[in-house]
C-alpha cells in the first residue's frame, strides 16, 4: 500500500467514525468538505449521475476517481456511506430482491484498490453492526486485500469494533490464497478469545474451490478446541467444504465424546458425518462409523485421482 494512501485513510477516519456511528448522512452525495467550489459543483453533477442511473455515470466515476487527493476521497467516502446506510435500512434495490447495498458495493470494486481499500478497512474497523459489515468485508475480498487485511491484524487498535476480527478473518479467507487460509487457521488453533477461533472457523467454512483442501487441513484443530461452540461451527465448516476426507478424524472425536459421556458433542459429531459420508448409520457403534467415515474418505480419493 502507497504511503500516500495511508495518509488519505488516516485523514479521512475522523470523518468515516463520524458517519459510521450516526448510521450516515441522509444525503450521500453531501461534500465531505476539503474541495474548492468550481470542483465541488462539478462533482455534485457527477453524483447526481449516479442517483440518476444515468448511462454517463460509469465514465463520470472513473473521471472523477482519476482526480486523485481529497476529490478521490470523497468519492470513495461517499460510496461507502451509501453502502452502510442502505445495508442498516434493509433498502432493496430496483432489480427484484436484490439488497439495495449491492450497486454502491459495485461501485466500490469498479475503483481502483488504491485509496479504496484503506477506506474499506478503517470503515470495518469502527462498524458495530454485522448488516454493514458483511457487505464491507466482501467488497475488501473482492479487492484481493489480503496484505492489508493481514497487516489490520496484526495491528489492532484501541477502539477497534468486537466484531473486526470476525469480518477481517471473514474477508481475508474469500480473498483466498495460501496467507490467507494458512492465517485464519493460526487464530483458530491458537487465539486466546473464543469468539475469534469460532469466527476462523466460520471464515475457513466459506474458502473457495481452489482453498478447499488447504482449508480442511486447517479446520481440523478446531475439533479438539476446548470451546463447544468452536467444535461446532469447525464441524459445520466441514460439512460445507463437503470434504469427506475430514470424516475419519470427526469419527473419532464421535468416539472420544460418546466415552466422556459429552452426549452433545457426540450428537454433532454424527449429525456431521451423516452429512460428510451421506450414510444413514444411527446409534453410538463407534465402528459402524468408523467404518462409514473411512468408506467416505476413500471414495473422495478415489474420485479426486492420482
Amino acid at each position: 500500500m502507497e504511503k500516500s494512501a495511508v495518509l488519505a485513510a488516516r485523514a479521512s477516519f475522523p470523518v468515516l467514525v463520524a458517519c459510521l456511528l450516526a448510521g450516515c448522512a441522509r444525503d450521500p452525495g453531501a461534500a465531505a468538505g476539503g474541495v474548492a467550489p468550481p470542483q465541488d459543483q462539478q462533482l455534485e453533477s457527477w453524483w447526481e449521475l449516479y442517483r440518476a442511473r444515468d448511462p454517463a455515470w460509469p465514465e463520470a466515476r472513473d473521471r472523477w476517481y482519476a482526480l486523485g487527493g481529497r476529490a478521490r476521497e470523497r468519492l470513495i467516502l461517499t460510496l461507502v456511506q451509501e453502502l452502510v446506510h442502505k445495508a442498516q435500512t434493509s433498502e432493496r434495490g430496483t432489480d427484484g430482491d436484490v439488497p439495495g447495498w449491492k450497486r454502491p458495493q459495485e461501485q466500490l470494486l469498479a475503483l481502483g484498490s488504491e485509496g479504496t481499500v484503506p477506506v474499506l478497512i478503517e470503515a470495518l474497523r469502527v462498524g458495530r453492526d454485522a448488516a454493514s459489515l458483511e457487505p464491507l468485508a466482501d467488497a475488501l475480498a473482492g479487492h484481493g486485500a489480503v496484505d492489508e487485511l493481514l497487516s489490520a491484524l496484526d495491528q489492532p487498535r484501541a477502539g477497534d469494533s468486537r466484531l473486526f476480527p470476525r469480518y477481517a478473518l471473514r474477508a481475508l479467507v474469500k480473498a483466498g490464497g495460501v496467507n490467507a487460509i494458512d492465517r485464519a487457521g493460526v487464530e483458530l488453533r491458537a487465539h486466546a478469545d473464543w469468539e475469534v477461533r469460532a469466527a476462523a472457523a466460520v471464515a475457513l467454512g466459506s474458502a473457495r474451490y481452489s482453498d478447499a483442501a488447504r482449508a480442511l487441513e486447517a479446520l481440523l484443530p478446531g475439533l479438539a478446541d476446548q470451546d463447544p461452540f468452536v467444535v461446532e461451527k469447525t464441524l459445520e465448516s466441514l460439512v460445507r467444504l463437503e470434504r469427506p476426507q475430514a470424516a475419519p478424524r470427526i469419527a473419532l472425536l464421535l468416539d472420544e465424546a460418546r466415552r466422556r459421556g459429552d452426549t452433545a458433542r457426540a450428537a454433532a459429531a454424527a449429525a456431521a458425518l451423516r452429512r460428510l459420508t451421506g450414510t444413514t448409520v444411527s446409534g453410538d457403534d463407534p465402528e459402524l462409523w468408523r467404518l462409514a467415515a473411512e468408506e467416505a474418505a476413500e471414495r473422495a480419493r478415489r474420485a479426486a485421482g492420482p
